[in-house]
């Protein structure tokens, strides 16, 4: 899928592709070159991408390029630090600034990070294999919630929030409906608390989507 795209010059501004294929980013920077072969590349792999690496992503991708750059970063673990630092990278790239984070497994970033790019599965797919929960009616979410809340699935109820999160993300919401966001970052802390009400918490955020 991210080959096809590059080949097609029609890419999203961030990728993280779930693969543990050593050629990956040799394959990726090569479809890079060709489509783009005025472009600025940086390739690089990581044991452990920490803070420290974050910040210098960050000032590097900040200065504006002429002709566009790609980074194509294979890393192996990410501290929650420099997930954290990342954030503010992903979510106002430079124009004409892509980003390639290629991970043998994704379950440990975190879903802020993953909202803020396309995401592709070891087996091809775009993002999690689940219905578009922007595109239910609130009486149809307000319904799913109470089934999540009679089986106490909390697991149930951090996936749907994360999936309002990164579809609200990728419909531009975080540019008009900030509040929403910072609610549902609260929302999830108070999901790891006992004794929370898994309906009054995330029907706080249905009420607050547009």
């Amino acid at each position: 899928m991210i080959l096809k795209e590059i080949e097609n010059k029609d890419l999203f501004h961030t990728y993280i592709c779930e693969s543990s294929d050593s050629d990956i980013v040799r394959n990726i920077t090569a479809a890079l070159k060709k489509a783009y072969p005025e472009a600025e590349l940086y390739a690089r792999e990581f044991d452990l991408f920490g803070v420290d690496d974050s910040r210098e992503l960050f000032e590097r991708a900040s200065v504006k390029s002429a002709n566009g750059q790609c980074f194509v970063y294979k890393i192996h673990k990410i501290t929650s630090e420099a997930q954290n630092a990342l954030l503010k990278l992903l979510e106002e790239p430079a124009p004409h600034t892509h980003f390639f984070f290629c991970f043998p497994y994704i379950g440990s970033l975190m879903p802020t990070v993953l909202s803020r790019a396309r995401v592709i599965k070891a087996d091809g797919t775009g993002g999690d294999a689940t219905e578009s929960v922007l595109n239910l009616s609130k009486k149809e979410l307000i319904e799913k919630i109470g089934e999540l809340a009679d089986e106490k699935d909390i697991n149930g109820a951090n996936d749907l929030l994360k999936n309002i999160e990164r579809e609200a993300y990728a419909k531009a919401l975080h540019k008009t409906h900030t509040d929403l966001f910072i609610h549902i970052a609260n929302v999830r802390r108070a999901l790891q608390g006992s004794g929370t009400s898994i309906k009054m918490l995330l029907e706080s955020v249905v009420l607050l989507l547009p």
